[in-house]
């Protein structure tokens, strides 16, 4: 039998948003069990549900119609991996700039998970000694007992509880890269939190001179945005354009960087559906958010069936 699992105390990440660049307090609580994942805001709470779940701007959004989050689903990935059911996420902007922008009412109502300058391994080790069994109350697991999706993104039932994860990408550089991971704590910090998104910059375009653009690409937000890093060598924590596979070789943290981080971006679908997906290996090539959201909602909810623990 599985049990569910919350956090035994509150842990908190001051950070920066990538959209406007104003800092951001992310607290994660305690929660009771089938209480789920649920943001809370000034103006009310959304719960981490497929239901809920949208494209938007290179991302993803929670909308109930009251409130509306984004950016959360690498927050998602890493709870998922640390094997979090329940958790509460209060959501606080801290920077006075966005304060002055509602002051004279262009701020922005969409509330932001910050990206810390490490990405997603602060919240792993905020995590490694943090995490609790709710005794007494079972998991809800959930599997598949066929292949589902489409030619991007499709899931298939594997043998045992775990979960996997297969991607191709076929960047121009370094060229066609195959990876498969099993999403466990261990894996998830070791292999994939510090992994990097590929950044959106057309060929040719000074990074400077994109800074600039993207500083500028959302006023609501801030002047400014949340992808400087010192903790990476090319000081961004994104995954920068490159001219030669030498340059792109030389800015990865782990060998096919950027295949990992699509990884994490997948391990953000068990989080939203109901239950604990496990006996299901996910593969994706060149799956976009609004795919991913596709599929789970139009083949994968659909089909789920419920798993006893092997």
């Amino acid at each position: 039998m599985q049990l569910q699992h919350t956090l035994d105390k509150q842990v908190e990440i001051v950070a920066r948003e990538v959209f406007g660049g104003c800092k951001v307090r992310l607290t994660l609580s305690p929660a009771q069990p089938d209480t789920g994942i649920v943001f809370r805001t000034s103006k009310g709470e959304v719960k981490a549900d497929i239901k809920h779940a949208f494209a938007y701007d290179h991302t993803m959004i929670l909308d109930n119609g009251k409130v509306r989050v984004a950016y959360f689903e690498h927050m998602l990935a890493t709870l998922f991996a640390y094997g979090i059911d329940n958790c509460y996420a209060d959501i606080e902007r801290t920077s006075g700039f966005f304060k002055f922008l509602q002051k004279i009412g262009i701020a922005t109502d969409i509330e932001m998970v910050p990206t810390p300058e490490d990405r997603e391994l602060t919240l792993c080790n905020l995590l490694d000694r943090n995490v609790v069994a709710q005794e007494g109350h079972k998991r809800k697991l959930v599997t598949l007992n066929k292949k589902v999706g489409n030619e991007n993104l499709s899931l298939y039932p594997i043998e045992g509880d775990g979960l996997k994860i297969t991607v191709i990408t076929d960047y121009p550089l370094p060229g066609r890269e195959k990876m498969t991971f099993e999403i466990t704590r261990e894996t998830y910090k070791k292999e994939l939190s510090e992994a990097r998104a590929y950044a959106q910059i057309p060929h040719g375009v000074p990074v400077a001179m994109a800074s600039i653009q993207a500083a500028l690409s959302h006023p609501r937000f801030g002047i400014g945005h949340g992808y400087k890093s010192s903790h990476y060598p090319n000081g961004s924590n994104l995954f920068l354009p490159a001219s030669t596979k030498e340059e792109w070789r030389m800015q990865e943290v782990y060998g096919a960087e950027v295949l990992r981080h699509s990884v994490v971006d997948r391990a953000a679908i068990p989080a939203l559906i109901p239950g604990r997906l496990c006996g299901v290996e996910i593969r994706v090539y060149r799956s976009g958010h609004v795919n991913n959201l596709f599929v789970t909602k139009e083949y994968v909810v659909p089909n789920l069936v419920s798993k006893t623990s092997s």
